[in-house]
């Protein structure tokens, strides 16, 4: 089956999803298997480690690091390049 099969029967079966009924929706989802939530489930107890990030520090990371890169980078190659580039993507013929 090709690409556009593919994707033209996922589109179909997404639209008969949408037009069921809630609980028809759950009974058809639940035939799905879900590794480790509805099946192929262990006995065992573990322990997820939840890694706790701080949002704001890692933004004001990232931004010292760009203005740093931005500080040091030789802003006449930066225009070139990206001068170069524009051209470059002028030339390409857009394929749909």
């Amino acid at each position: 089956m090709g690409v556009w099969q593919k994707q033209l029967k996922q589109a179909s079966q997404k639209c008969a999803l949408k037009k069921l009924q809630p609980e028809s929706k759950h009974a058809l989802i639940a035939e799905r298997i879900l590794c480790g939530v509805n099946s192929f489930k262990t006995n065992e107890k573990t322990t997820i480690e939840i890694l706790d990030v701080d949002n704001t520090r890692v933004r004001e990371q990232q931004l010292d690091r760009l203005k740093k890169l931005k500080a040091e980078r030789n802003d006449t190659e930066v225009t070139k390049a990206l001068d170069a580039l524009t051209e470059a993507a002028k030339t390409i013929p857009v394929i749909y």
